[in-house]
C-alpha cells in the first residue's frame, strides 16, 4: 500500500458497520435455524402445524362463533331458544 492510498483511506474515516447477511437475521433465518434444521425437526414442525390446523378452527367455532354471549341461565343457551346450533354438536349413534 502506498502512502497515497493510506492517506485516502484515512481521509474518508472508518467505514460504518455493515448490515448482517439477510440469511442470518429475521424470522426466516430463525425458522430455518430452529424449525427446519434437520429432517426430524421438519417432520415435527409439519406435524405440529397439522395438529394446530385440526384443533384451532373447531375451538374458535365453539368458544367464539357459536357461543351464546348473553342469558340469565342455562335455558337461555339451549338451541331451541336461540334458534341455531350452539356449542359442540355431537352425532349420537342410535
Amino acid at each position: 500500500m502506498t502512502d497515497e492510498t493510506a492517506n485516502l483511506a484515512m481521509a474518508r474515516g472508518p467505514a460504518g458497520p455493515l448490515a448482517p447477511p439477510s440469511q442470518t437475521v429475521g424470522v426466516l433465518a430463525w425458522a430455518r435455524r430452529n424449525l427446519f434444521n434437520g429432517w426430524i425437526n421438519i417432520l415435527l414442525t409439519v406435524f405440529s402445524l397439522y395438529l394446530i390446523w385440526l384443533i384451532v378452527p373447531p375451538l374458535l367455532k365453539f368458544l367464539v362463533i357459536d357461543a351464546v354471549w348473553d342469558g340469565a341461565g342455562r335455558d337461555d343457551c339451549l338451541a331451541e331458544k336461540v334458534g341455531r346450533e350452539v356449542g359442540l354438536v355431537r352425532a349420537v349413534p342410535v
